[in-house]
């Protein structure tokens, strides 16, 4: 015997699209709202403390997304990538402090050198 809700349970076409719509709406709207804060926040910090050009929400927008290809993990996952297989030194305190015992001190003191003339 069927259930009168049984037709709930269903992925009709017009469903999935209903979905997709719903879901790429609230990422936009998630977007959107990230752009406005990121705006904000420069706007109301950067050209007053670093004398810095005041940007456009589309501006903050992509500000926010080349910060998040430069430090963003690939797909928020701590444990996949060069920084876990030994590829970049800073990723926890102890390795870096070694590397810069090692190599850092060595190349900040030529790159200081090599400015202060």
């Amino acid at each position: 015997m069927r259930c009168c809700n049984d037709h709930k349970n269903s992925w009709s076409p017009v469903r999935i699209v209903l979905k997709i719509i719903t879901g790429l709406s609230i990422a936009g709207l998630i977007a959107v709202l990230f752009g406005i804060v990121a705006q904000w926040l420069w706007n109301a910090l950067m050209p007053g403390l670093f004398h810095l050009p005041a940007l456009t929400w589309l501006q903050a927008v992509g500000l926010l997304l080349l910060a998040r290809l430069f430090v963003g993990h690939p797909g928020g996952h701590h444990s996949r990538g060069p920084w876990k297989k030994g590829g970049f030194p800073w990723h926890d305190r102890r390795r870096f402090m070694s590397w810069f015992d090692a190599e850092g001190k060595v190349a900040f003191e030529a790159w200081k050198e090599q400015n202060e003339t």
